[in-house]
């Protein structure tokens, strides 16, 4: 998220230097930007892109006034097009690369069969009209499922202070309105597309935006107000009390500076980070061999070994599992596919890559299953009592750090 956020903002910076400069090379940077940040966070086709056309369209606004010759404006417009396409495709094109060879689908997760995380609703009707009606206090103060963060209550505090800024005396050359517009107009149209999909970081550079007016507004009525001065009073005393509710509320395991220095000084073990998701997979990188197959219902796959991330279910086994209806058809694809361990994970969280697990008490007769409870999470290992079962089906090593997994599709059924 942090990450999509600074390559957004860099585009948004590139976008007002069009006003400066109007060279090729920044129009190239534009679009580079603009690339890496839609790689990075793909919501931000919506939640970002709007807002870089609005500024572009903002600086070039009053060339297209007469007597200026609108066909040179024209002509400098489409060059400057041609250079972000250039910049935007070069950004993409390692992802769509990947993506081809990894999913069989450059524009993944657009026109995949398997459910798409962005396109499941978040929130029933009520819960979504409730969001709506109660903006910004919800981006601000919300706490729904998914949101994982909130805009700085110091934004909806100083906003309402831009009403005492001065007019400014080119309203066309004023960056802050330029900034103000693009920002609002990215997240209106996020969430009237999208509002059941309800989060801050999934436009968070549109957001970052409107700090800039609420900072200048603050600075301005604090430098400019006469006596009693309640309002500078007042921002910095909202300035104070947030600065202590952040550090109340960030003062635990995971934001404390002591824990922080020790584990990167490698004082705390490596699942100090994520104890649920990693002792399961740390236990299994120790016990298993090189090569075994591992089934598993959670996205989760960062602790595993290398060879065990390789040799998980392939895109193709995922779709054609998914097709199978009863626990039989499914222990037995299971096992067809060389899967001789399986995490079964309490919480999977991201439902879009949520794979049902078959029952234990459908477990065919030749097939037998070992249970072990890591937490809240469970261990299976699967092994067979007729050797009719086994397939060849294996994954092998092709060089020192690729993994494939062999053998056709079975058909389980």
């Amino acid at each position: 998220d942090l990450f999509a956020a600074a390559l957004g903002l860099a585009a948004f910076y590139w976008a007002l230097q069009l006003r400066y400069s109007q060279r090729h090379v920044t129009f190239w940077l534009v679009g580079l930007f603009s690339g890496f940040a839609i790689v990075a966070k793909i919501t931000y086709i919506l939640a970002m892109a709007p807002g870089i056309v609005i500024i572009i369209a903002w600086t070039y606004l009053d060339d297209f006034r007469p007597p200026k010759k609108e066909y040179r404006t024209v002509a400098i417009l489409l060059q400057g097009m041609l250079h972000f396409l250039a910049g935007f495709l070069l950004a993409i094109a390692p992802h769509l690369i990947k993506n081809g060879i990894l999913f069989h689908n450059p524009i993944a997760p657009f026109g995949a069969d398997a459910p798409n995380w962005l396109d499941l609703p978040w929130h029933g009707p009520n819960t979504t009209r409730h969001i709506l009606l109660t903006y910004p206090l919800a981006i601000t103060f919300g706490n729904y499922y998914g949101q994982t963060g909130n805009l700085s209550p110091l934004v909806l505090a100083f906003l309402p202070l831009t009403l005492l800024l001065p007019r400014p005396k080119f309203i066309k050359a004023s960056h802050l309105i330029a900034v103000s517009l693009a920002a609002l107009s990215c997240v209106l149209i996020w969430t009237v597309v999208r509002p059941v999909l309800f989060a801050p970081r999934y436009m968070l550079a549109s957001l970052s935006l409107l700090f800039l007016p609420a900072a200048r507004a603050a600075e301005y009525v604090s430098m400019n107000e006469r006596k009693p001065r309640l309002l500078k009073t007042g921002i910095m005393a909202c300035i104070g009390i947030t600065i202590i509710i952040i550090g109340l509320a960030y003062h635990n395991f995971a934001y404390f500076p002591l824990t922080t220095y020790q584990y990167l000084g490698g004082k705390l073990p490596e699942c100090a980070r994520d104890i649920q998701n990693c002792e399961p997979m740390t236990i299994l990188n120790k016990r298993v061999p090189l090569g075994t197959r591992l089934f598993t219902n959670s996205y989760q796959r960062y602790w595993l070994r290398p060879d065990l991330i390789q040799c998980l279910l392939t895109y193709d086994e995922i779709q054609y599992y998914l097709t199978l209806q009863s626990d039989k058809d499914q222990w037995n694809f299971i096992y067809a596919h060389g899967f001789r361990y399986l995490i079964v994970f309490d919480d999977v969280g991201f439902v879009f890559q949520d794979i049902p697990i078959p029952r234990l008490e459908q477990i065919p007769h030749w097939l037998s299953v070992t249970s072990e409870q890591i937490g809240s999470n469970v261990i299976l290992r699967l092994q067979s009592q007729d050797f009719s079962h086994e397939t060849g089906f294996d994954c092998y090593q092709q060089d020192d750090r690729i993994w494939t997994a062999t053998s056709p599709l079975y058909d389980s059924r």
